[in-house]
């Protein structure tokens, strides 16, 4: 294969070459944008490597310039930078592939293969233009260099370009609600963005939640409501936890799926939905579909498309850049100046097994800057943050009552399910009523259900923009 590098990288450039020249490839390389348009413009190569900050520009203006000439070349885009919105913006504007430094041969070459098998039957780009993503004005970001988490950031940049289901899959914590987000941004920013979750509104509700009703309805329907449907236009309705979903609401959404039309609680008058149905979930659907619990028709219709995130567990070597990105928005919220975090803080966060995936790394950061006075956040600062049973060296839960053994515990179940109370119940082998009673009983809260006005700051802060995964 012939093999341009474009990378002001000079012993990344030598050592590609070296390698890839002994696997029998031909390779150059330059080191700016200005040059590496003289030699494609006078020898095309079969694939490029595009760096994607260069001296003289940048890899997705240089990306966009190549495109423009039409050539066959196969442009993947490699970075050491941690950034999740040029890789969206790269694969849309025609990147082959976007892989991120420092990356060993095997990486190289699995890309090599992939790009070659497909080489003959690329199409050139002949005057498609992609959906282009808004700048994010909001902290919201998808934080993470490990392979799963880019093809995430991939599979949002094809699916921004249709608007097929997608179902989302993950645990309690992992970020779900933030991927349907990015690929709303993605693909139509203009449009709105309507969450329900369907674990929280009460069955009973969820019809006149989601199809909106007419006056006279029922009961105390005084007035006219449009639903979720309708309020989401031609934008993305996401429905968080559709695993709890009543099966007879369970029909009505299919029908809306595959008709594209509903009508409202007590009404006649047929609506069309212009919008684009994403789900989510934290059970497995399809033992749900094998147990009877889930229909398996409104499975395939959701599951057209699917995206799953990994455990924080699963990918812990990003834990320090999540770490970093957690901490300069605490910055912010809090009024602090931390600058540094010590490294055996860093291990223990390492260390620990995240039952409570993203959502809880977030908590135990902001509970860690409140007590820290410095700028530096001390391992001492996150073991005071760290409440027990967590992972504070020398707990004995034998010295522990009956009474407190208990209430950890339904404590670890709540957060380890996103304080979804019916799955908690299941696990607990437990009434929901029962669940509940020992709820009050111990006085266990969850921040995100209580008004802003009565959180502490701790409450506070997490809630207004630490949805990162």
């Amino acid at each position: 294969m012939r093999i341009l590098i474009i990378d002001n990288d000079v012993d990344l450039c030598r050592s590609m070459q070296a390698q890839l020249r002994a696997e029998g490839h031909r390779v150059d390389f330059v080191h700016t944008g200005a040059d590496g348009m003289l030699r494609l413009a006078s020898d095309s190569p079969d694939i490029l490597f595009l760096d994607l900050y260069l001296p003289d520009t940048t890899g997705l203006r240089l990306l966009k310039q190549i495109q423009d000439m039409k050539c066959d070349t196969i442009i993947i885009m490699i970075t050491g930078v941690q950034d999740a919105k040029a890789t969206i913006e790269s694969i849309q504007s025609g990147a082959f592939d976007y892989i991120r430094k420092p990356f060993d041969l095997d990486t190289v070459l699995l890309v090599i293969e992939k790009a070659a098998r497909h080489i003959k039957n690329r199409r050139a780009v002949t005057g498609k233009e992609g959906i282009p993503i808004s700048p994010l004005e909001n902290p919201y970001e998808i934080v993470g260099s490990d392979e799963r988490i880019i093809d995430v950031l991939k599979t949002i940049a094809r699916l921004s370009e249709n608007r097929v289901a997608v179902l989302i899959t993950g645990e309690s914590g992992t970020g779900k609600e933030l991927v349907a987000r990015t690929l709303h941004n993605a693909s139509s920013p203009l449009q709105p963005f309507v969450a329900v979750n369907c674990s929280a509104v009460v069955p009973t509700l969820l019809e006149s939640e989601l199809f909106g009703h007419e006056k006279g309805a029922y009961t105390g329907a005084d007035s006219a409501r449009m639903g979720k449907l309708e309020l989401a236009g031609e934008g993305i309705l996401f429905l968080d936890e559709i695993g709890d979903m009543a099966q007879d609401l369970q029909a009505k959404l299919l029908r809306v799926l595959q008709e594209r039309e509903y009508e409202r609680v007590g009404g006649s008058k047929l609506l069309s939905f212009k919008g684009r149905v994403v789900a989510s979930t934290n059970r497995n659907l399809l033992e749900m579909v094998s147990a009877g619990t889930f229909r398996e028709d409104l499975y395939f219709r959701l599951a057209v498309s699917t995206i799953h995130l990994p455990a924080l567990r699963e990918r812990l070597e990003d834990i320090p850049a999540l770490t970093n990105h957690i901490l300069a928005h605490l910055n912010r919220e809090l009024h602090k100046d931390l600058r540094e975090i010590e490294p055996g803080a860093l291990q223990r966060l390492k260390g620990y097994d995240w039952p409570g995936n993203v959502r809880e790394l977030v908590n135990v950061l902001t509970r860690a800057a409140l007590l820290t006075r410095g700028h530096l956040l001390t391992e001492h600062d996150l073991l005071d943050a760290l409440e027990p049973p967590y992972s504070r060296p020398g707990n004995d839960d034998s010295f522990k009552t009956l009474r407190e053994m208990e209430k950890d515990h339904i404590a670890r179940s709540l957060q380890a399910s996103g304080w979804n109370i019916t799955r908690t119940a299941e696990q607990l082998g437990v009434t929901r009523v029962t669940l509940r009673k020992k709820i009050d009983d111990y006085h266990l809260t969850r921040a995100r259900f209580m008004p802003v006005g009565r959180r502490n700051p701790i409450e506070r802060a997490a809630y207004r923009g630490m949805e990162i995964i």
